[in-house]
C-alpha cells in the first residue's frame, strides 16, 4: 500500500480544510495508505517525531499552499525534508497544490522556490469555489494514477535513520538505549522503564540525525557508548558526526530536480575548515557512499600565477577524487555513473578574479563537477558574487552561526574521541 503524507496548515481556512478533506477521501478510495496530523495520530502521541518518520517513510506526498501555509514554520520544515529525499530519490512523487488564489509567485516570494521546478495544481481562473476545488482535487488525484514503482529504488535518507537504529540496537544493555533517548529529550512515555518500545531504536536515530543539540547528542553517545562493541561504536560515530548540521541547508548542495545530473553548480559555504565541507556533504547526502565522493583542493597558491597554481592543485584532487592516473592527459577523466562528486575549495584566501577563472576552467573541463566555496565566516556579499562573476551560484542558507563551526568541529572530533576514551588511550 502507498503511503501518502499530506503537509498543511489549514486548520484556520475552510477552503484548504475542504480541500485537504477531499483529497485525503480520494487518495483513500484509490487504497492509498494517508497520513495526516489531524486524524491519523493518537492522543497523547508525541507530534514531531511521529511527524519525521511519516516524512522518512512516506511514498508520495501533497503539499497544500495556501496563505497560512506560506507563513508556517512546520510546512517549512515538512516541504525540506520532502525536498530533500526527491533530490535523492527519483521515485517520490510531491505534488504542489496551489489553494486561494495563490500563484507561484507568492511561494517563490515565501522562500520555497525549490517548490517551483514541480508541476503544481492549480483551479482554472474562471473557476467558482465549488468548481475550484473539484478542479483541484481531481488534478491531485490523477497524479495518483499510476505511481512510480519504489520497490528496490534507494531511499538514503530512510536507509540512514535504519542503518542508526541498527547499530543503536546493537547495545547489550537495553537500558542504556534508554538513557540514550532521554539525553535527547524524549519523554518516558515513549521509552518506558521496563521495556524498550518497539521501534525505540529507528525513533531515536531520527532524533539523533535531525540536527540535534550538541550536548544532547554527546550525551546520548556517552549514554549508549560503553554497551557497543567497538565496531558497531565506530560506525555509529561516523553516522551521526553530521547530525549538528541543518538539513534544510546542506540539501542545497545537491541539484533540485530529482534525477538530475549536476552541471557547473558552485555552491558557497561560509565555513573555514575541509572538514566542515566533507560534512555538509555528508549530510546532504545522509552517508549513502555509495552515490557521492569528495575532496578538498590544497592549500592557497604561493607562486606568481595563483589561477593556474590553484587550477593544478584542483585536478591533481580531483584526479585523486577519481582514482585517475597522473599519466592520463585531464582529457580522459571519466566520472563514476550515478554518483555525484564534490570539490571542496578554500575562497576565503583567493582574490575574486582567481576564484572566478579556477571555477570557470573546472567547469569548463569538468561541468558535472560541484564545486564546494568555502568562504569563512559570512556568506559571500552580492558584490563579492558579481565579481566572481558566477550569477548562479548558490549560497547555502541558513548560514553557519558564530562559533557554529567551531563547536561543530569540537562535536565532531570528540565523538571520534569516545573508543580511545573508553579503552584507557586517549590521552
Amino acid at each position: 500500500m502507498t503511503q501518502v503524507f499530506i503537509s498543511h496548515s489549514s486548520r484556520r481556512d475552510p477552503l484548504a480544510t475542504l480541500v485537504r478533506e477531499r483529497i485525503a477521501e480520494g487518495l483513500a478510495a484509490k487504497n492509498h495508505e494517508v497520513k495526516v496530523d489531524t486524524d491519523a495520530l493518537r492522543p497523547g502521541q508525541d507530534w514531531c517525531p511521529t511527524l519525521f518518520r511519516w516524512l522518512a517513510d512516506c511514498d508520495a506526498a501533497v503539499v497544500l499552499f495556501n496563505r497560512e501555509a506560506l507563513d508556517s514554520f512546520w510546512v517549512r520544515r515538512e516541504v525540506n525534508v520532502l525536498m530533500w529525499r526527491r533530490a535523492l530519490n527519483p521515485g517520490l512523487l510531491v505534488v504542489p497544490v496551489l489553494i486561494g488564489g495563490l500563484t507561484s509567485a507568492d511561494v517563490k516570494d515565501h522562500g520555497f522556490s525549490d517548490v517551483l521546478p514541480v508541476q503544481f495544481a492549480r483551479p482554472p481562473a474562471e473557476a467558482l469555489d465549488g468548481s475550484a476545488v473539484d478542479s483541484l482535487v481531481s488534478q491531485v488525484l490523477d497524479e495518483f494514477a499510476v505511481l512510480p514503482d519504489m520497490n528496490g529504488q534507494p531511499d538514503s535518507m530512510r536507509r540512514w535513520i535504519e542503518l542508526v537504529a541498527e547499530y543503536l540496537e546493537c547495545t547489550r544493555k537495553k537500558q542504556a538505549l534508554i538513557e540514550a533517548g532521554r539525553a535527547l529529550g524524549i519523554s518516558d512515555e515513549y521509552l518506558p522503564d521496563s521495556e524498550v518500545h518497539p521501534g525505540a531504536g529507528r525513533y531515536i536515530a531520527q532524533q539523533m540525525l535531525d540536527a540535534a543539540p550538541s550536548a544532547r547528542l554527546m550525551g546520548a553517545m556517552q549514554a549508549i557508548a560503553p554497551h557497543l562493541d567497538d565496531s558497531s561504536l565506530q560506525r555509529l560515530i561516523t553516522q551521526v558526526a553530521p547530525a549538528w548540521i541543518s538539513g534544510e541547508a546542506a540539501r542545497h548542495l545537491l541539484p533540485s530536480g530529482p534525477g538530475d545530473a549536476p552541471h557547473c553548480r558552485t555552491v558557497a559555504l561560509n565555513a573555514w575548515v575541509s572538514q566542515t565541507g566533507h560534512q555538509f556533504i555528508d549530510r546532504a547526502m545522509c552517508l549513502d557512499f555509495a552515490h557521492y565522493w569528495s575532496k578538498a583542493a590544497g592549500g592557497l597558491p604561493v607562486g606568481e600565477d595563483a589561477v593556474q597554481e590553484t587550477l593544478d592543485q584542483c585536478f591533481t584532487a580531483v584526479r585523486h577524487l577519481l582514482n585517475f592516473p597522473d599519466e592520463l592527459p585531464l582529457e580522459r577523466l571519466r566520472f563514476r555513473p550515478d554518483c555525484f562528486h564534490f570539490l571542496i575549495l578554500a575562497a576565503h584566501g583567493l582574490r575574486p578574479h582567481v576564484v572566478a577563472e579556477v571555477v570557470e576552467g573546472l567547469h569548463r573541463v569538468l561541468p558535472q563537477l560541484i564545486i564546494v566555496l568555502l568562504t569563512g565566516d559570512d556568506p559571500p556579499a552580492v558584490e563579492t558574487i558579481r565579481k566572481w562573476g558566477l550569477d548562479d551560484v548558490v549560497v547555502l542558507t541558513p548560514p553557519l552561526g558564530p562559533d557554529e563551526e567551531t563547536l561543530g568541529y569540537q562535536l565532531a572530533n570528540d565523538l571520534r574521541s569516545i573508543p580511545d576514551r573508553l579503552n584507557g588511550c586517549w590521552r
